[in-house]
């Protein structure tokens, strides 16, 4: 843990992040209903909406995130976070009503539409100022080896309520569009949106914000220059500036297409995306796990032909409902489970790739360059090029009128294809290959075991925790490490001792570590299994720490060190052991170091070790059995 995260346990910080995870239901819920939902696609269409018009909106919109680096410069400033954060955010939920009054008070024409698009671009020209600070802020909180799986619990547990949310919508804006007062069912709907959207703001009152050490007040440009240098930082940017354009060129026609093309209903087309939203549910957890355990290269690598399906999928969509609704259930549910898996990879990297003294900045570039340019040009180059190609061609095939939105959706489908090279070009040492990924999620029980992961992470309770480790134990699968090495800090000494002992079993080289600093931690409580999951995981890392803990006093930790290394059968430890029997007095020492010897020598017996003692040239030093 970096900085103030070590002030909180795992239980403070599960409770904190139940106030951001409702607060972030709130906002989503706004979200749903103020930027990203189908009644505000049919509430712009009602005011003449164009498809030119959409594009316009998206690239504005995209643009919008140039004040990323507003935010960014603004991080670099301030030690407290808070309460400028809560003051700009507010304001932006606040400005929405912009759009509503405009809609009633302006006549409709083309100044109504200039004067609406003007206040969005502001509205989101505000959201994406605070974007830096509040990520900062919540980076900060949690620890980052399980960063993943608290962003995917957030994730699951906002998307399961919101379900919810979106169903009322759509069935509330069902009889308004039946009615033909579109207009007045979203002047309803969006107040109501508004007051959660500042609901959500003023919960953050309860969250405690770390102090900083990291203040440096530097220029926005040298911010923004240093993840531009960075090499290592380079790949991801090319990636993400991509991956936007190409996801672009398609994303924000797809409602409208659905619409205006294939004749669904606002009400047909929300519940769609409650599929979606199932999707995302169910797979957040595995998703999160995944990204923590695997990194995420593999796991963008995997999405980037995932997400190239949707638009061909969309360009396969018939109008006929018996076959195209069953058609489009599918296919939103599986660009659900993607959207998840993007939405935890893409954010996740962006705040451990970067440093913490400048994390802001990085992801305000990598904002910059693919929400605010690349996704930005891509809509608007798509809007014109949908209008002039529907103006002059439309071919009927069967089910299918063929047009500019389907020329869009392919090249959409093309330009993702690609995303995926880029996406293995992406610098993150340490993470597993696609195929080795591959190989862990197909093993026996991986399903059963990523569950069980997110259990033990989900929960504080003592008894359920020990039972949970037990099971993972028992099902010794790789995936469990990650959250095993986090129970080692567990605020139990019994489940830091159990989460030592399913360690040793499981046997992997990436516990050794967090095992050896629980060895040499006198506060640990679990040095004596420390030891013994040490000598069973065997390898280099866990004879150098065993080998270190020889001078503990501890006579429980000691006598397991020394069991652990008759164990590893390294040679390498007879010295030591030598000048350790000759050093105490304690007898049952004396009988466990005789013991251990014999293990690592020629001789069958413990009276034989001891005879042996008087003569040290005796001891024969076999070649190591383990690496």
């Amino acid at each position: 843990m970096e900085g103030d995260q070590q002030r909180h346990s795992p239980a403070e910080i599960g409770r904190i992040w139940k106030t951001v995870s409702w607060a972030g239901l709130l906002g989503t819920i706004y979200g749903i209903i103020c930027m990203t939902g189908a009644p505000r696609v049919k509430f712009l269409t009602d005011l003449k909406a164009t498809a030119f018009d959409f594009g316009l909106i998206a690239g504005l919109c995209s643009f919008a995130i140039a004040f990323q680096a507003v935010g960014s410069l603004l991080n670099s400033h301030l030690r407290r976070r808070k309460v400028p954060w809560m003051i700009i955010t507010i304001a932006h939920r606040l400005l929405f009503a912009g759009v509503l009054v405009a809609a009633f008070v302006l006549p409709q024409g083309h100044t109504q539409m200039a004067v609406i698009i003007s206040v969005i671009f502001v509205h989101d020209a505000l959201a994406q100022t605070s974007v830096p600070m509040w990520l900062s802020w919540m980076t900060d909180l949690i620890p980052e080896r399980a960063m993943g799986r608290y962003w995917a619990r957030r994730q699951r547990f906002i998307t399961i309520l919101s379900i919810g949310a979106m169903l009322a919508i759509a069935f509330y804006f069902n009889w308004y569009e039946k009615a033909g007062q579109v207009q007045l069912g979203f002047l309803i709907l969006g107040t109501i949106g508004i007051v959660l959207g500042v609901t959500d703001i003023l919960l953050f009152v309860a969250v405690p914000e770390p102090s900083r050490s990291d203040v440096k007040g530097a220029g926005v440009l040298h911010s923004l220059a240093e993840p531009l240098c960075d090499r290592n930082y380079r790949p991801f940017l090319v990636y993400m500036s991509y991956w936007h354009f190409a996801i672009f060129v398609s994303a924000p026609f797809f409602g409208l297409f659905m619409i205006e093309n294939l004749g669904y209903s606002v009400m047909t087309y929300q519940l769609l995306n409650v599929v979606g939203a199932v999707g995302v549910v169910l797979t957040s957890n595995f998703w999160g796990v995944l990204c923590d355990l695997c990194g995420y290269r593999p796991v963008l690598v995997v999405l980037s032909l995932g997400k190239a399906i949707t638009p061909l999928a969309f360009m396969l969509a018939p109008k006929y409902d018996p076959v195209g609704i069953p058609f489009l259930v599918i296919m939103f549910f599986l660009d659900g489970i993607c959207n998840s898996g993007c939405a935890l990879a893409t954010q996740g990297a962006m705040l451990k790739f970067g440093p913490r003294h400048n994390r802001a900045a990085y992801v305000a570039a990598a904002n910059l360059l693919a929400v605010g340019i690349a996704a930005g040009i891509s809509p608007m180059l798509a809007g014109p090029m949908i209008d002039a190609v529907n103006k002059r061609v439309q071919i009927d095939v069967g089910w299918y009128s063929l047009n500019g939105f389907h020329l869009a959706f392919f090249l959409s489908f093309l330009l993702r294809l690609g995303s995926i090279y880029l996406a293995a070009k992406i610098h993150e040492p340490g993470c597993l290959s696609v195929g080795a990924m591959w190989a862990q999620v197909r093993a026996r029980n991986s399903l059963r075991t990523i569950g069980m992961v997110n259990r033990l992470h989900a929960t504080s309770r003592e008894t359920q925790r020990l039972r949970i480790i037990d099971g993972l134990t028992e099902l010794r699968h790789p995936l469990a490490i990650g959250e095993l090495i986090s129970a080692l800090e567990d605020e139990s000494r019994r489940v830091r001792a159990s989460a030592a002992d399913a360690l040793g079993w499981i046997g992997t080289s990436d516990a050794t570590r967090p095992l050896a600093r629980a060895l040499s931690d006198s506060g640990s409580g679990i040095q004596p299994k420390a030891a013994l999951a040490l000598g069973r995981i065997g390898g280099m890392e866990s004879l150098k720490a065993l080998l270190a803990n020889l001078v503990h006093e501890d006579p429980a930790a000691l006598g397991e060190t020394i069991d652990a290394l008759g164990e590893l059968g390294d040679g390498a430890a007879i010295v030591p052991l030598i000048c350790l029997f000759h050093e105490t007095n304690n007898e049952a020492l004396r009988n466990r170091i005789a013991t251990a010897l014999g293990r690592l020598s020629s001789m069958n017996s413990v009276d034989e070790v001891m005879d042996a003692l008087g003569d040290e040239r005796k001891f024969t030093r076999p070649a190591p059995a383990m690496g």
